[in-house]
């Protein structure tokens, strides 16, 4: 049915009510007529058309959409352009511009040539939904980026570890099996350490994830008891002593003065909580401080405060809390009693690298690392820093670090407590436990005799092996020194490197017979010194072979590595008797006969 009017009803009242605004123009971008609408939408108060439609218009996108008018008015073409208006709320728009034909221009009254008509509408709902669109887009990518950091992750700190208890566990069995065998009762005590080494790596990673998946879901609660704040030190020193040792680091320890003057002596807390954020902040202080040329130093503080504190130590300044973190503290139920609130603060500071401005704002962040560069140059999961500030959110409280590059850094936390004045009958084991002094006294100690790493000289073998000559690139210390072991063990010559950049130092300078290559490391990884290698090999019609080393478990990474160059793959862990076969193909030499 065809649509009729009012004979009343005239051509310009309906196109006012039109939401869309609506123009006539003529060949000398004259407006003929308008509607309402459009001149609402431009603001437009001059019989020239481009005058006051061209001023609405952004002025980022001005030269593209008045290049693209002109184009269209001088070819007679049509024309459909978005772009953002001059409003300060971000206005979006779409102009048409269609030429009219004959009949039209006859209709319009608009001479013997022919003009335009024009249509603009206001398209902000739709390019705010395009923009969420996107939005969640890139976070959905991002997410999958993260899902895969974190199964990598997980399957190299988790597999890594696996590969030391399944060569230490044969070195046991053949010991035990073989009457000839040459494996001491130390190396048995050894292996076995070794093990529980690696179990406690282990435990520590799932321990870590299921703690955030608990935190994740609002799961997680504390245990408040009645303790000692200064008893937060003593566990996470002691278990580092050993590291402390063998980096040969300074540990020192100071009692802030204000945790006196606050008076603080027992207090409602969960501990053991806080003794993990202490236990992430002192592995990394070690890692980055063992690698300092200069003076070697951890300095432990703790003190107190009876309100929210901004900074400890001054130059400390805490991050803000959100409100997330707001809603999650924990520490205001009736279990943590009515005693005075007093707030614990920590403090750790290093001689370490130090890190940027721009590298401090990523470091909380899940995953996350100040740059790439730490962790491809000390490794590293990304987990602990994000981890250790949900905590302290947990426990009231908050995290903050101060550090300049190159020149060492100071992170700091503090967490809400309810002073406690009441005697209890368990005091939390405190009197079986050593005083934080004891145990800084044990630390400053060097153990000269731990820096040997058990260094094993190479053995004699089959004359079949002795001539070849391999170099095993792994960055674990103590994979490294197993495999290399039972390798010797066979009469190969061994050749060992932490990362890719001594690989390929060692490759230049050696006649190899095979390489070993893990994949991540630290420094340089090992598709990249494949690559290097491959390239040095260009001049030369010499091919070391190169069996890649690896925990990673997808098939992309897989394949990134044999594109890389390399000749083969072994995912860890495995067995000494499967890389040995490994090792025979490649090279040829019957391992063992």
């Amino acid at each position: 049915m065809a649509l009729t009017f009012d004979g009343n009803v005239s051509a310009q009242e309906v196109a006012d009510i039109l939401p869309i605004g609506l123009a006539i123009l003529n060949d000398q971008d004259e407006l003929v007529s308008v509607n309402h609408r459009l001149r609402e939408l431009i603001e437009c108060f001059s019989t020239k058309f481009s005058e006051c439609w061209l001023q609405s218009i952004h002025l980022d996108d001005y030269d593209r959409v008045a290049t693209g008018y002109r184009e269209a008015a001088r070819s007679k073409r049509s024309l459909r352009i978005e772009y953002r208006t001059r409003s300060p709320n971000y206005v979006w728009h779409v102009a048409t511009f269609s030429p009219l034909d004959n009949a039209n221009v006859q209709c319009f009254n608009l001479g013997g040539n022919a003009g335009f008509i024009c249509t603009i509408m206001d398209i902000t709902p739709e390019k705010k939904a395009e923009l969420s669109q996107r939005q969640d887009a890139q976070e959905a990518r991002e997410r999958k980026q993260q899902q895969e950091r974190f199964i990598d992750m997980i399957s190299h700190e988790i597999r890594n570890p696996l590969s030391s208890i399944l060569h230490c566990t044969e070195d046991i069995l053949e010991a035990t099996h073989d009457k000839k065998s040459e494996v001491s009762v130390s190396d048995i005590t050894e292996a076995a350490e070794t093990i529980s080494l690696c179990v406690a790596h282990q435990e520590k990673i799932v321990n870590d994830v299921l703690l955030f998946s608990k935190l994740d879901a609002s799961m997680l609660t504390l245990s408040p008891r009645r303790v000692q704040p200064k008893r937060l030190l003593t566990t996470p020193l002691a278990i580092f002593r050993p590291e402390f040792r063998k980096q040969n680091i300074q540990c020192e320890f100071e009692l802030d003065r204000s945790y006196s003057e606050c008076e603080v002596e027992f207090v409602i807390a969960d501990l053991d909580r806080m003794s993990q954020v202490v236990i992430n902040l002192l592995s990394n202080a070690i890692k980055f401080t063992a690698k300092s040329e200069n003076e070697r130093m951890i300095k432990v503080s703790i003190g107190a405060s009876t309100t929210k504190p901004s900074s400890y130590p001054p130059n400390v300044v805490f991050f803000g809390s959100d409100e997330t973190a707001l809603r999650i503290d924990a520490t205001d139920t009736p279990q943590w009693g009515d005693d005075p609130v007093v707030y614990i603060m920590v403090a750790i500071k290093d001689t370490g690298i130090g890190i940027t401005g721009e590298g401090q704002m990523r470091l909380f962040e899940r995953f996350n690392q100040a740059t790439p560069k730490t962790e491809s140059t000390y490794g590293g999961s990304g987990l602990g820093l994000s981890l250790s500030r949900k905590l302290c959110h947990l426990h009231g409280g908050e995290i903050g670090v101060s550090s300049k590059d190159g020149q060492g850094s100071t992170f700091s936390f503090f967490f809400k407590v309810h002073q406690s004045f009441r005697a209890s009958d368990d005091e939390d084991g405190l009197y079986g436990h050593s005083s934080i002094d004891e145990v800084c006294s044990g630390i400053r100690a060097t153990d000269k005799s731990l820096e040997s790493n058990h260094n094993y000289s190479s053995e004699k073998g089959d004359e079949g092996t002795a001539s070849r000559h391999i170099l095993l690139v792994e960055d674990n210390d103590i994979n490294r020194q197993i495999i290399s072991r039972r390798l010797r063990s066979l009469g190969f010559q061994i050749s060992e490197a932490s990362n890719g950049q001594e690989a390929l130092d060692i490759a230049q300078q050696s006649e190899l017979s095979c390489i070993l290559m893990d994949q991540d490391m630290p420094v340089m990884d090992g598709n990249s010194a494949t690559r290097a290698i491959r390239n040095l090999e260009r001049d030369s019609r010499r091919h070391i072979p190169i069996l890649g080393v690896t925990a990673n478990v997808r098939a992309e990474q897989q394949a990134e590595m044999l594109e890389a160059g390399m000749d083969g793959i072994i995912l860890k862990p495995y067995r000494t008797s499967d890389i040995f076969e490994r090792i025979n193909n490649l090279i040829g030499t019957k391992v063992g006969q």
